[in-house]
């Protein structure tokens, strides 16, 4: 495994699961239900789905700017080896 393919190993695992979790779990629940507190949490369930869904965009963020880099990178080395014949 190369730099580049150990790099977006360690960003596609850091993805996690939690979202959909809170969502299949949260899935029936109405919009009063979604505002009450879950469990022994300070926060609704509502909250918590917002703060996973920050959390997956801040990922998804972040695979796109791993991705971008590689794609850099792989375009740099072509222009640092020039011209071939």
């Amino acid at each position: 495994m190369n730099a580049k393919e150990k790099l977006l190993e360690i960003v596609r695992n850091a993805k996690g699961d939690d979202l959909e979790r809170a969502e299949h779990a949260f899935r029936n629940h109405t919009p009063e239900q979604l505002q009450a507190l879950y469990g022994s949490s300070d926060k609704t369930c509502q909250q918590i789905l917002d703060e996973y869904r920050a959390e997956r965009a801040e990922w998804q963020a972040a695979s796109d700017l791993a991705q971008r880099a590689m794609r850099v990178a792989w375009f740099l080395t072509l222009l640092c080896r020039g011209p071939t014949s």
